[in-house]
């Protein structure tokens, strides 16, 4: 695991959605077949909010649908979602609200059995979580403002600043 993110909300500025139980009876976007949109089905279940779900094929098709004023929220990965408003003009005109409704690690993959590229990522890894250069990396990318002038404007979290620790290596 190299990244952690969850489930969140996109909502028009001005909503006055804050949490995903305001959805009740709501129209909320998400894109067909991912983990988002089963963690939505699910959580609309155990709480009986009768969500009306909008399926999208995509991410820019979902926040289409958001940015139209189609839908009331759009549910994804909160760093899917920043991304995604970062690169619109209209991007101060939404915002992220609620906790995150589903834990999901992100990873690099590889063909299996391909020892030499799993060691060259091991050891690469290990090195830069060793001098806390992925620290400064991920500020870099995730934090401070892109080549491109975006901004993310992610923090490193508890969760993924825990997992780069290594034993033996004390935390910063």
């Amino acid at each position: 695991m190299i990244f952690v993110t969850g489930t969140r909300l996109a909502v028009p500025r001005g909503s006055r959605i804050r949490y995903p139980n305001d959805l009740r009876g709501r129209p909320v976007a998400v894109v067909s077949g991912t983990t988002n949109e089963a963690a939505m089905r699910e959580y609309d279940r155990l709480n009986g909010l009768a969500i009306r779900f909008v399926t999208a094929d995509d991410y820019r098709a979902a926040l289409t649908l958001l940015t139209t004023g189609g839908e009331d929220a759009l549910a994804a990965d909160d760093i899917l979602l920043r991304g995604l408003l970062a690169q619109t003009r209209q991007s101060t005109e939404f915002r992220l609200v609620g906790d995150m409704l589903s834990f999901e690690p992100y990873g690099i993959v590889y063909a299996r059995g391909d020892g030499a590229l799993a060691d060259a990522v091991e050891r690469t890894l290990r090195g830069l979580a060793e001098s806390r250069e992925i620290v400064w990396l991920y500020d870099r990318w995730f934090v401070r403002p892109l080549p491109s002038g975006e901004r993310i404007g992610l923090p490193m979290g508890t969760q993924l600043r825990r997992s780069l620790e290594l034993p033996g290596l004390p935390p910063k």
